[in-house]
């Protein structure tokens, strides 16, 4: 055994002992199994062991080094820390107040907390004055794009530095000079566009555009050199305008070789151009050709500079937009003077015209009348354009006329008050010429009295003639009674006769042309009818006719036809005719069928035959007075061109109508078609082709 206190190894161990704390801890050196070797603050407590369960499990071995707090009995924290020491399996401990643990934490802590708090104020000075100077910029140039977005580009935009906000000052401030650049130009643009809209000559909309070309490009001069048919059109503008006058003809010949030329530097073009007296006074030019169409020049826009000149590709973009209104208003030129000719020629060949014509609207208001309408009506044209023409115009006959539907009828003769007749025929506007209707009225007064005198002639000679043809029959059938007649004689008296009867017969049919026809007033003879015995006598009195040339001739009666109320005489010898023409038209051997059926309330009667057929030409014209069709096939077939004329008469005095069906090499086939009830008379139908 030895005493510690007295040993120079634990001298050092002794002075950091009365260090703990400055005296208000303690220090404590014990074996590997407790007992206290070395205790200064309680000398007495050496050689026993240590007490307290959390201290004894500080002194288990294998632990390391230990921090632990614990109570005390006064009610305390306190720190114990168990160190190893080197060599021997002894502990040391240190005890120590937490109080005093905290004391010196703080006396640590609140300097560093100072330096902290002062660290941190600077860091937030430093950044407030960094995001100052990016956000006080950004703040700046935010505004300015918002004035440039919302179109105000008279503002400055600040200047920046050499950072990324002064380079987005920068690139705002070209964008804004950009924008005021090319708002000037769309306005130049929409003033010349405005200018082109509103004129129609090249002296209202060329100028305008040539004062353009100058603002927009800098240019001294401007021309523009047109073809225009037997004649040159010269515009300019500019103070060099004169000055460029004598290169016209070769600025234009050169742009209809090569189309666009742009000389920078004209002093270095004296090969391309004989400048002449010209020459020092330009210094650049740029031409452009003027087109009407995809190839054909028409013309050349060009600008002069008195010294060189570079062409940016904006310039040039912005020349083009300017070439282009430039073309619209040559044609727009162009067609305004088309359309003033036309009109002047259509105003000379109206004012010449003595027949009356009216141009009327979609809305059947007036839109134009030429100088013989203005004599008819009694008015004059300016005084009643664009008013409804039924205000204009008091004649029921032609407003009744100009409300018919397209398609319907459109021709129709109208009697005046003071007993002039007048054929007017209305024909529709398409729709791309605004729709509406022009009518033409033909004064056929004169026609009208004609034909009264021809139909009083015809009838009168008809009637003179019948008698001595009665007599001529009569004397030629007694020729045989006088004396036998040779073989010759005989043949003689049988033509005489069939020329009276042909003769005979033509005077009938005249004779009921002018009876049956509409202006006559002829009245029928209605009465109840059966449709089948008609029909069964017409094939009947026909079959040795159609024998004779070798024809089948036949009746298609359908069961369900009821009886009609017509005149029975007229309708046979409508038929008559009909089967008559379709028997000569029929080549030997072919057949003819004679139909009646009922459609609705109208009886259809048909007669078709497999003949020769007529073309579409000529069905226009059949049931006209005296028409026949031409034919070399049907040259020598006897007729006068009356009984279609008198079937349709016929069927419109019952209320119908007749038509035909045809084609050549097909055969024919003839329709009348007639009311079955005749005191309800309908409306005529259309001739149907």
């Amino acid at each position: 055994r030895a005493e510690l206190e007295e040993s120079r190894f634990i001298e050092p161990l002794l002075g950091g002992f009365s260090d703990v704390a400055d005296g208000h801890g303690e220090g404590i050196l014990t074996d590997e199994d407790g007992l206290i070797l070395l205790r200064p603050s309680r000398p007495d407590d050496v050689g026993s062991m240590l007490g307290g369960e959390e201290v004894a499990r500080l002194e288990r071995p294998g632990d390391g080094d230990v921090f632990l707090f614990r109570e005390v009995p006064d009610g305390q924290l306190q720190l114990t820390y168990r160190v190893s020491v080197p060599g021997p399996s002894w502990r040391v401990l240190v005890l120590m107040p937490y109080s005093l643990v905290l004391e010196q934490a703080m006396g640590m802590a609140i300097p560093l907390l100072i330096v902290l708090i002062a660290l941190g104020g600077v860091l937030i000075a430093a950044s407030a004055l960094m995001i100052t100077r990016v956000t006080v910029p950004i703040r700046e140039l935010a505004d300015a794009a918002n004035r440039i977005a919302e179109g105000h580009l008279e503002y400055p935009i600040p200047a920046g530095g050499g950072d990324e906000s002064g380079r987005l000052g920068t690139s705002l401030e070209t964008l804004g000079r950009r924008l005021r650049r090319r708002l000037d130009e769309l306005s130049l643009l929409l003033s010349v566009s405005r200018a082109v809209l509103e004129g129609m000559e090249l002296r209202e909309t060329v100028p305008p555009i040539l004062e353009g070309c100058i603002l927009a490009t800098g240019a001294d001069g401007a021309r523009a050199v047109l073809d225009w048919g037997d004649r040159p059109v010269t515009f300019a503008a500019g103070a060099l305008a004169e000055v460029m006058a004598p290169l016209d003809a070769q600025v234009l010949a050169m742009v209809r070789r090569q189309g666009r030329v742009v000389i920078e530097h004209l002093e270095r073009a004296k090969a391309a151009f004989d400048l002449g007296d010209v020459e020092g006074k330009l210094g650049a030019l740029i031409a452009i050709p003027l087109k009407a169409g995809r190839d054909s020049v028409r013309g050349v826009l060009w600008m002069a500079y008195p010294g060189a000149h570079r062409f940016h590709d904006e310039e040039l973009a912005f020349l083009s937009a300017l070439v282009g209104q430039a073309e619209v208003a040559i044609y727009n030129a162009r067609l305004f003077e088309a359309a003033r000719d036309e009109r002047e020629r259509l105003s000379a060949i109206l004012a010449g015209t003595t027949d009356p014509i009216l141009v009327t609207d979609r809305y059947d208001r007036l839109l134009l009348m030429n100088p013989a309408a203005e004599k008819l009506f009694g008015f004059k044209a300016d005084e009643v354009q664009g008013r409804p023409i039924s205000e204009v115009v008091d004649v029921p006959a032609l407003t009744e006329l100009l409300h018919t539907p397209p398609g319907d009828e459109t021709n129709r003769e109208i009697e005046m008050e003071d007993g002039r007749v007048y054929y007017a025929n209305a024909s529709w506007l398409s729709d791309s010429a605004g729709g509406g209707k022009v009518i033409v009225l033909r004064d056929i007064t004169h026609l009208k009295e004609l034909d009264e005198m021809k139909s009083q002639f015809v009838s009168t000679v008809s009637h003179d003639l019948r008698s001595p043809l009665t007599y001529m029959r009569g004397y030629a059938t007694m020729i045989g009674l006088v004396g036998e007649l040779n073989e010759k004689q005989a043949a003689y008296a049988e033509k005489i006769l069939m020329g009276i009867d042909q003769m005979t017969d033509l005077i009938e049919k005249i004779l009921d042309s002018s009876r049956y026809a509409p202006e006559s007033g002829y009245e029928l003879e209605r009465e109840p009818c059966d449709v089948s015995d008609v029909i069964k006598n017409v094939v009947s009195s026909h079959q040795a006719q159609a024998a004779a040339k070798n024809i089948t001739l036949t009746a298609e009666i359908a069961p369900d036809i009821p009886i009609a109320f017509v005149d029975s005489l007229m309708i046979q010898r409508a038929l008559n005719n009909l089967v008559d023409n379709a028997i000569k038209y029929t080549q030997d051997g072919g057949r003819v069928i004679v139909r009646a059926e009922a459609e609705g309330d109208r009886l259809v009667l048909s007669v078709s035959d497999n003949g020769r057929g007529i073309s579409q030409a000529d069905q226009k014209h059949l049931f006209e007075r005296f028409f026949r069709v031409r034919h070399k096939d049907t040259i020598n077939i006897k007729g006068s061109g009356l009984g279609l004329f008198i079937v349709r008469s016929i069927a419109r005095l019952h209320g119908g109508d007749a038509w035909v069906k045809s084609k050549l090499g097909e055969g024919s086939t003839f329709y009348i078609g007639i009311p079955l009830r005749g005191d309800e008379p309908t409306p005529s139908d259309a001739q149907r082709v």
